[in-house]
């Protein structure tokens, strides 16, 4: 849609937007307000807000009051995309800082796909929120995950909802998961409708561990309870037999007495290769460049030490740095 004049509303330093983020129409409200694509509400402060390039975008209410409340919130590039994508994500309390959520790449795309995710303007706990690349994909896929809400059932001292690349696809697929409690997931799981919905209203503050390429079927694990593990490739189907976690959809309810919900097989967690930390190693010319550390000299130039495969053929490589807690890529670096 054609963007209008009220796109971006009592935006305060700490918010940087790139190139072609934040586009849309706003939307109107009772008594003439105006509520826009990325908005802040006036007596609101925030710690930062970082949005990608193309993010932000393709819905009214995209990243209305993303981080309001001392949140703190980082968002890649092509994310937040649809209606109330991402409306008070990240949101935090007024009075303490406690809420940080990251968004990878293309996620949280689809209508209120990560509306209210890491918000605890209703709470008053520590709350930490990463989402990988190509994750939270589809209508309220991961609306109010990972979120802090003192009202309802389920209480846990450090709110945490990760979840790998490509994860959560699906409508419903990762709603409320990790609310009130802990969840992580790893890449490539819970993937369709409803596939890791295992909390509803009544039934928060679970801890839940799943690995790679896990729960992909419609309601696969909707019947994981609190302390349940589900190691990689296992849950990819509704059944009765080693390796289904549930025999039939619902919440709570059909668990399959055949499945070992606290198996110590392999569990691959997403680790530490989400934003805004670059992945440890990049992978450029053939050659394996690991960054080792980053620092700002008194002249604001950036200085990295790193270490490759084979020293001798580092002549003429080139490389991209990003700077920690921004999108913007670093396009004069060289190696001296």
């Amino acid at each position: 849609p054609t963007p209008d004049s009220n796109i971006c509303i009592n935006l305060s330093d700490n918010w940087v937007v790139n190139k072609g983020a934040c586009r849309g129409i706003s939307e109107g409200g009772p008594n003439g307000v105006i509520y826009g694509v990325c908005a802040m509400t006036s007596n609101k402060i925030t710690l930062g807000v970082t949005i990608g390039s193309n993010s932000c975008r393709d819905g009214q209410l995209a990243c209305y009051d993303m981080g309001a409340g001392n949140g703190n919130v980082l968002v890649g590039n092509e994310s937040c995309v649809g209606q109330r994508a991402c409306e008070v994500a990240g949101h935090g309390t007024v009075s303490v800082p406690r809420t940080t959520v990251t968004i990878g790449h293309k996620s949280c795309v689809g209508g209120e796909s990560c509306h209210a995710l890491g918000d605890t303007m209703n709470g008053n706990n520590d709350v930490t929120v990463k989402v990988g690349d190509g994750s939270c994909t589809g209508l309220k896929s991961c609306e109010h995950a990972g979120a802090s809400v003192t009202p309802w059932k389920g209480f846990h001292i450090g709110v945490h909802f990760e979840v790998g690349h490509n994860s959560c696809r699906g409508k419903y697929s990762c709603s409320k998961t990790g609310t009130n409690g802990k969840a992580i997931i790893g890449n490539d799981s819970c993937v369709g409708s409803y596939a890791c919905q295992f909390q509803n209203d009544s039934s928060l503050g679970k801890i839940i561990a799943i690995g790679k390429n896990s729960c992909h079927c419609q309601s696969c694990c909707q019947c994981l309870n609190d302390g349940d593990r589900v190691p990689d490739n296992m849950c990819n189907d509704l059944g009765s037999g080693t390796n289904h976690c549930c025999t039939q959809a619902g919440i709570d309810q059909f668990r399959n007495s055949a499945f070992n919900f606290s198996s110590s097989s392999p569990l691959t967690l997403p680790g530490a290769t989400l934003l805004p930390t670059s992945s440890p190693t990049k992978k450029v010319n053939d050659y394996e460049v690991l960054l080792k550390s980053t620092i700002f000299n008194k002249d604001d130039k950036i200085e990295v030490l790193y270490s490759v495969t084979d020293i001798d053929k580092i002549s003429d490589m080139s490389f991209k740095i990003y700077k920690t807690g921004c999108i913007e890529e670093i396009d004069d670096t060289s190696i001296q």
